[in-house]
């Protein structure tokens, strides 16, 4: 808290007519490791209740002698200097704010902001970090979309949660990513968030499992009063792409863990376009023939368009309420709470 302390450092000057130095950094690290920012104590406790209870409060800090002639300095014991650097930058607007960083560094910010009670105030660069990526999901691993879902939880910013939760179940396979997603989520949010997620993800699998049983029950013509020869061998096809889908194995329909939504509801699309080719050389020499008439390709087309439209993102609201029914939220869409429109989806997850 000594204004000399900072005299031989140089100084950051966020604010020009600042009235405060902040000195960054831990007691014992290195000169190098610490900087020193000139920041505005009227910005920092308008946007901070945590600096307002400082440096309004009863506490020590409350004595500086704050001038913008003679700024005093607070030693703020940060561990992340760069990230509490970007903070302050945030907070008074400042220029070097819209240099984008990663995304470890944005949960470095998020979580600076979280512990100064300022999200609220940080937000909009959350949202200005992402736009300015152009993010597409098929780019981004298990762990940076884990990554997006700590920095939304911790920018208490409902929409991204919502948009990339949506995406952890669509898009991670948390059999084979699920360590590292995990290290993406890191220890911020509830333990049990991604035992939620892989709940819904395999919730929406056995609906899309059960909307196949349904599609071969619409595919087979029961009613066809001849032996099609050609229907046994589209069945059998139908059957085979599902079990490279993992959606069933050769004999029965099986427990489903593992493969993301979008791969499936891709996977039948891709089916789909092949059947078009292969069903002309499976028609039947019967005319008319009610089961060769039947367009499969168009029928497992449209279907699989519906896979992804069921899969719902996590409310945060619910998230960060007490004995929260994870159960709950993995299997349902929130109700209780007004959804935020998923504008950043619209404009960016592909």
């Amino acid at each position: 808290m000594d204004s000399a302390s900072s005299t031989s450092m140089e100084i950051l000057n966020i604010c020009p007519t600042g009235d405060l130095i902040l000195r960054i950094g831990k007691e014992c690290s290195p000169a190098e490791m610490i900087k020193c920012v000139l920041v505005s104590s009227e910005t920092m406790t308008r946007l901070s209740p945590v600096f307002n209870t400082m440096l309004n409060g009863h506490f020590c800090e409350s004595q500086l002698p704050l001038s913008s002639d003679h700024p005093p300095t607070l030693n703020i014991h940060e561990d992340n200097v760069p990230a509490m650097v970007t903070l302050c930058q945030i907070l008074h607007q400042h220029k070097y704010a819209r240099k984008l960083v990663t995304l470890a560094e944005i949960v470095g910010v998020g979580a600076l902001g979280d512990m100064y009670k300022c999200q609220g105030a940080a937000e909009f660069w959350f949202h200005y970090q992402l736009l300015h990526r152009r993010i597409s999901l098929a780019d981004l691993s298990a762990k940076q979309i884990a990554n997006i879902i700590q920095a939304a939880y911790l920018f208490d910013a409902e929409e991204v949660f919502y948009d990339f939760t949506k995406a952890a179940v669509t898009h991670v396979s948390f059999d084979k990513d699920g360590k590292d997603f995990a290290q993406g989520l890191g220890d911020v949010l509830p333990d049990e968030i991604q035992e939620a997620l892989r709940e819904s993800q395999v919730y929406h699998l056995m609906w899309i499992q059960a909307a196949c049983k349904n599609l071969i029950g619409k595919l087979v013509d029961d009613k066809t009063d001849h032996a099609c020869s050609g229907l046994e061998k589209r069945l059998a096809r139908y059957t085979l792409a599902l079990q490279r889908m993992r959606i069933r194995d050769r004999w029965s329909w099986i427990e489903l863990s593992g493969p993301p939504v979008k791969q499936v509801a891709d996977n039948h699309q891709d089916f789909a376009a092949r059947q078009l080719l292969y069903e002309q050389s499976t028609r039947c020499q019967t005319d008319p023939c009610r089961s060769c008439s039947v367009d499969w390709s168009q029928i497992i087309k449209t279907e699989a368009a519906g896979f992804l439209k069921r899969v719902h993102g996590f409310c945060l609201t619910c998230i960060k309420r007490q004995n929260v029914n994870f159960t709950e939220v993995a299997e349902n869409k929130c109700e209780e709470h007004e959804l935020p429109s998923t504008w950043l989806a619209d404009l960016n997850l592909k």
